[in-house]
C-alpha cells in the first residue's frame, strides 16, 4: 500500500492546499494471473444481509476486468473480481464467459442471503451479439449465460450498460442495447435471474424516441421507474432524459437536454445518477453530455446537468473546457452524491484526466485531483465513476499500479 498526499498544485485553481486530497493506492493488479488485469467498470459494494436478528454490513466491493488469463484478443476473457473494503485483497471468482464487459455489475436480491449478481458483455454469447451473465454463492467459481441476444424484433443486440433492478421486490433486471429491435434502433429490455420474463422496448429512431441508448440505467428510489439518457431523438433531436416503467412499457421524455439558450449541451454519453438535490431535496437525474454550445461555437466537451423529472427542468451545473487543467469530460462514469456534493470522474487517455466535485451550497465546480501526476495513479483516469464506502471515494484505474495494469484507489480529504 502507498500514500500520496497531493499538494495545492494538484488540486483545482478553486481549491486551497488546506482542502488537498489525499490519494492512496490500496491494490495493484498483476499482469497475469487468476484474478485478471485492465479493471474498468465501477465497484459495486455488496448489499447488508440478514444474520439473526440483524442486519450485517458487508465490507466487500465487486467488480469485473476487461483482461484474463487470456488476454483480449487470444481468449476474449475477463474475470469477476470481489475486493475487500477493509483488508485490501482481491480475489477472482470466476472467468466470463467469452465477450467484452459492458458496465459494471448489478446485485438482485436474494432469499438465504445468496449473493447473486448479474453483468452484460457487449460480445459473445451464443450469436456474438452480446449477453446476460449471472454469478451466485450457491455456485462459486462459475459465472452462467442467462441470454443470449440475437437482434431483431423481440431482442437486443449490443448491451450498452449495466442493470438496474425494480419490480416487485427487485427481481427484474432492466438494461438497454444500442442495436436490436424491429428498426435496429436498440431497445430496453427486462429479465429475471433465471432468464425468464424478457420483454423489451424498442425505440424507435433519431426522429422519435432516439437510437443506441447509451449509459447505465439508474432506478428512483421508490415506486417501478428507472431513468437513462438517450444520445438523440427528443424535441430538436439532440437527447434526453428518459423514465421508463416496465409495468406497463411506458417510456416518457421527461427533460430535453438542450434549447434554443445553448446552455444545456446535448448527446448524453455517460451513465446518470437519481439523487436528492441537497437545497431543496428534490430528485434529480444527473449526467454529463459530450458537446455544447458556448459562444456561438461546438465545442467536444460537453457539461454536467441535472433534470427534474417533475418539472422538466434542466440546469447546467457546469460547462466543461472552461477551466485550465483537466477540465473536460470524456467518457465519464456517473457521479455520485456524497454529503452535499456531486463527484464525478472524467477520462482523458494522453492527457490529464481528473475527479471533480460540486458543491450546491456555493455552484463552485472543482478538480480535486488529477492522475497521472501522482505515482502509479495511471493517466487514464477511473473511467467507471466512484463508490461511496466507508468515508472514502473508491475507484479503479485501468492502467495504474507497479505494473501498469490497474489498481483500486481510495481518495479521502476531498
Amino acid at each position: 500500500m502507498r500514500m500520496v498526499v497531493t499538494g495545492a498544485a494538484f488540486v483545482s485553481l478553486m481549491a486551497s492546499a488546506a482542502n488537498a486530497v489525499t490519494f492512496t493506492d490500496k491494490y495493484d493488479f498483476p499482469s497475469a494471473g487468476s484474478i485478471g488485469f485492465t479493471p474498468y467498470y465501477k465497484l459495486i459494494l455488496q448489499r447488508p444481509f440478514h444474520h439473526g436478528l440483524f442486519y450485517l454490513h458487508p465490507s466487500t466491493l465487486w467488480a469485473v476486468t476487461q483482461d484474463g488469463p487470456f488476454e483480449k484478443g487470444v481468449g476474449e476473457h475477463s474475470v469477476m473480481y470481489n475486493f475487500g473494503g477493509f483488508t485490501n485483497t482481491a480475489h477472482g471468482v470466476g472467468d466470463i464467459p467469452v465477450g467484452v464487459p459492458q458496465g459494471p455489475l448489478v446485485q438482485i436480491p436474494r432469499p438465504n442471503n445468496e449473493v447473486l449478481f448479474i453483468g452484460t458483455t457487449y460480445t459473445g454469447g451464443q450469436f456474438g451479439l452480446g449477453m446476460v451473465y449471472e454469478y451466485s454463492s450457491l455456485n462459486p467459481n462459475q459465472i452462467n449465460t442467462i441470454h443470449s441476444f440475437a437482434g431483431g424484433c423481440g431482442d437486443g443486440a449490443g448491451p450498452s450498460g449495466s442493470l438496474a433492478t425494480t419490480g416487485n421486490n427487485e427481481v427484474l433486471a432492466i438494461g438497454t442495447t444500442i442495436q436490436g429491435g424491429c428498426s435496429n434502433n436498440g431497445v430496453i429490455y427486462t429479465i429475471d435471474a433465471n432468464g425468464q420474463n424478457f420483454n423489451t422496448y424498442e425505440f424507435s429512431g433519431a426522429s422519435g424516441t432516439g437510437a443506441g441508448p447509451l449509459g447505465v440505467v439508474r432506478a428512483a428510489p421508490t415506486g417501478n421507474v428507472i431513468y437513462g439518457a438517450v444520445p438523440n431523438g427528443g424535441l430538436l433531436g439532440l437527447g434526453y432524459v428518459y423514465s421508463y416503467d416496465p409495468s406497463n412499457h411506458q417510456l416518457t421524455d421527461v427533460c430535453d437536454l438542450y434549447n434554443s439558450s445553448g446552455t444545456y449541451g446535448y448527446q448524453p454519453i455517460s451513465d446518470v445518477t437519481v439523487a436528492a438535490n441537497p437545497m431543496d431535496q428534490t430528485q434529480n437525474v444527473y449526467g454529463t453530455t459530450q458537446y455544447s454550445i458556448y459562444g456561438g461555437g461546438h465545442l467536444g466537451t460537453g457539461t454536467v446537468f441535472q433534470c427534474n423529472p417533475q418539472t422538466h427542468i434542466v440546469a447546467s451545473l457546469h460547462l466543461f473546457g472552461t477551466q485550465a487543467g483537466a477540465d473536460r469530460a470524456w467518457n465519464p462514469g456517473a457521479p455520485v452524491m456524497v454529503n452535499g456534493k456531486l463527484y464525478g470522474t472524467d477520462y482523458n487517455p494522453g492527457g490529464l484526466a481528473s475527479v471533480y466535485s460540486y458543491d450546491f451550497t456555493s455552484s463552485t465546480f472543482t478538480d480535486i485531483f488529477y492522475f497521472g501526476m501522482v505515482a502509479n495513479g495511471g493517466s487514464a483516469g477511473a473511467p467507471g465513476g466512484l463508490t461511496y464506502f466507508a468515508g472514502g471515494l473508491y475507484g479503479v484505474t485501468p492502467d495504474g499500479g507497479v505494473n501498469s495494469t490497474g489498481s483500486i484507489f481510495r481518495l479521502d480529504g476531498y
